[in-house]
């Protein structure tokens, strides 16, 4: 099935525990091509370089996603996440500032 490029949607792709946002570089390939995909690595994860001095719960991870997404609220934004990561999603969806699609 061929696939039609969305510039206005963006795919953000939320990691598990334990994880990073290299879960995801296999499969980045096949959205690229009809949207824009932004992988995170979430506090404690990966490159991440948040303070250990914070506490790294939903509210902070909720202010991090709102300054990297604010710079996309005019597209439609589909959040994907497992394990850790839909549970940030869902939370996100719910109490981020930045309107959600999906």
């Amino acid at each position: 099935m061929k696939q039609t490029l969305r510039p206005n949607q963006v795919l953000v792709l939320l990691h598990g525990f334990l994880s990073d946002s290299r879960t995801y570089h296999n499969h980045i390939d096949k959205y690229t091509d009809i949207c824009h995909v932004i992988t995170i690595d979430l506090p404690g994860h990966g490159e991440d370089q948040s303070s250990m001095d914070e506490t790294w719960n939903f509210d902070y991870i909720t202010t991090l996603l709102d300054r990297i997404l604010d710079k996309y609220k005019d597209k439609s934004i589909t959040l994907f996440g497992y394990s850790m990561g839909g549970r940030v999603a869902l939370y996100y969806a719910i109490n981020g500032h930045i309107p959600i699609s999906n």
